[in-house]
């Protein structure tokens, strides 16, 4: 980041935008073969087995750990290319899976369990609107959009909770190529980090979306679904870590004073070949 010193939020999305342009022909190649191809394989109308599912995840997993290395390299004064970018996320693979895996468990435990009490909730309180989000169940098609929007307004306080808990997380592949750190201390590093300015941060996670949002209705207007979506996720994907990579430089600065020195010898302990 500039001087390395704490950035303001237009600051924050300004210097993430140059990354991404300085670092753009890199990003994109990781982005194609590790975001783009892999969305492909989901849109095969016979479907695709679980196993297979299950190894989908692991090629953007990897993307999003090269993201992370690419641009922190960057803002060391390194050279990262994306080859080796690609095989150093390979060395942390094992890290990465253990920590996404924790990281849904404990997303999706959170989400089951605010349902659960607020469907307890609305069968003491509100019993009709039980009745009417069975209705809803058993036949989807007939529902109006007066129908359905107090239930998906309910779905959605009921999972604000994991919701922020995930944005919480953000940055924990950055704690483990960067730091080094292990799975369960990466989820505990990243939740340390983002408590610094919780608001904040969960704010540039949620507007860091947007551009994918405007990117994605503009090339459905030109474009298949498929092509659309696999436009935006080579296209957006990179720009996410990107952002998430000077969100957690900008927090560690804040915390602890991060130089570019100190950067630089974590990352070389970290060697990229």
């Amino acid at each position: 980041m500039p001087e390395f010193r704490p950035l303001g939020l237009r600051e924050l999305f300004g210097f993430a935008w140059v990354l991404y342009r300085k670092r753009f022909g890199t990003l994109m190649a990781v982005s194609f073969f590790l975001v783009g191809l892999p969305s492909l394989v989901t849109w095969i109308p016979s479907g695709i087995g679980l196993v297979l599912l299950l190894l989908l995840m692991v090629p953007p997993l990897l993307a999003a750990a090269a993201f992370v290395r690419i641009i922190s390299s960057e803002c060391a004064g390194l050279e990262a290319t994306g080859l080796d970018s690609v095989r150093t996320a390979a060395r942390s693979l094992g890290r990465l899976l253990r920590a996404t895996i924790l990281d849904a468990l404990a997303i999706g435990a959170v989400g089951l369990v605010m349902t659960i009490i607020g469907s307890i909730i609305l069968t003491i309180f509100a019993s009709g609107v039980i009745e009417d989000i069975n209705r809803l169940v058993d036949d989807p098609l007939s529902a109006t959009f007066g129908d359905t929007w107090p239930f998906m307004l309910w779905i959605l306080v009921m999972w604000l909770p994991a919701l922020a808990l995930a944005m919480m997380w953000w940055l924990y592949p950055a704690a483990i190529m960067v730091e080094g750190q292990g799975a369960a201390n990466s989820l505990r590093r990243s939740w340390h980090l983002m408590l610094l300015h919780p608001g904040r941060a969960i704010g540039v996670a949620l507007l860091t979306l947007v551009p994918m949002v405007v990117v994605m209705g503009i090339a459905s207007a030109f474009f298949s679904e498929v092509l659309a979506g696999f436009i935006v996720s080579v296209l957006g994907t990179p720009f996410v870590w990107v952002v998430s990579t000077v969100v957690y430089l900008d927090l560690r600065v804040r915390l602890e004073g991060l130089s570019p020195e100190v950067l630089a010898e974590e990352l070389i302990d970290r060697p990229l070949m």
